[in-house]
């Protein structure tokens, strides 16, 4: 069975951009993972891999070396591409969604409490590119999904989950198994998509906001395992918005 496990990274204010992130590949394949991935963080005296906290050296990380923090980084992209995953991820430009999110809104559109935050639009891409990225497993491997415990959205991400499970009008609901959402203690590979969600964040912040800068050592490592990922700016999200009125 596949399973895909997705993290997002940008909730907070003062990020300029938002993405959810992860992987997906078979129960067998994450099993092995899982196995490895908790192997190289006992031996490091980790917990909980958490790439904010790996960053700025909060938690866990507090008071590492930098040729500590290289070497375990370097350890979990080795294991992350000796595995057979595929990485999906969606990038959105807060300030052009909320532009859009307004406009929409104004036209009641939509429901305003639902979509002030591109977190949905971000889930249902990950969900939608997930299923289409499937095209050529057997029709009835259904995919096991699993993101990240967030409280301010679960109820409304299990609510659009249903309505593409059940609406009738998708061509590729059957793909669509189970949903839940875990924590990165009790759920491991959220940490293997916790690392990419925030890879493709600051990937996009560079892009905008820095475009000088060259890609960070890790996003290039990254890439053998992703497939392309979506960023959503002001014309992409316009877009969206017109075959949404056609629909």
């Amino acid at each position: 069975m596949l399973a895909g496990y997705f993290d997002e990274s940008g909730l907070d204010e003062k990020s300029q951009t938002f993405c959810i992130g992860g992987y997906v590949a078979d129960s067998k394949d994450w099993f092995e993972l899982t196995r490895a991935w908790q192997q190289l963080l006992a031996e490091a005296g980790v917990s909980c891999f958490h790439m904010a906290e790996f960053e700025t050296r909060h938690g866990e990380f507090e008071g590492w070396s930098n040729a500590k923090r290289i070497g375990l980084i370097k350890d979990l992209l080795a294991l992350i591409n000796s595995t057979d995953v595929w990485g999906i991820g969606c990038g959105v430009v807060k300030a052009d969604y909320e532009r859009i999110s307004a406009e929409f809104i104004a036209r009641g559109k939509v429901t305003p409490h639902w979509y002030r935050h591109p977190y949905l639009l971000a889930f249902q891409h990950c969900l939608i590119e997930t299923c289409i990225q499937a095209e050529d497993v057997h029709p009835r491997e259904k995919i096991a999904f699993v993101f990240d415990q967030q409280g301010e959205f679960h109820a409304r991400a299990e609510k659009v989950y249903d309505e593409l499970t059940s609406g009738g009008k998708w061509p590729r609901a059957f793909r669509l198994g189970s949903l839940r959402f875990a924590s990165k203690h009790d759920a491991i590979p959220l940490q293997a998509a916790d690392l990419m969600a925030y890879e493709l964040r600051k990937a996009l912040d560079h892009k905008l906001f820095d475009p000088t800068r060259g890609e960070r050592k890790s996003m290039a490592r990254l890439r053998r395992r992703l497939i392309n990922p979506r960023y959503f700016n002001y014309a992409a999200l316009r877009a969206l918005v017109e075959q949404f009125d056609e629909a």
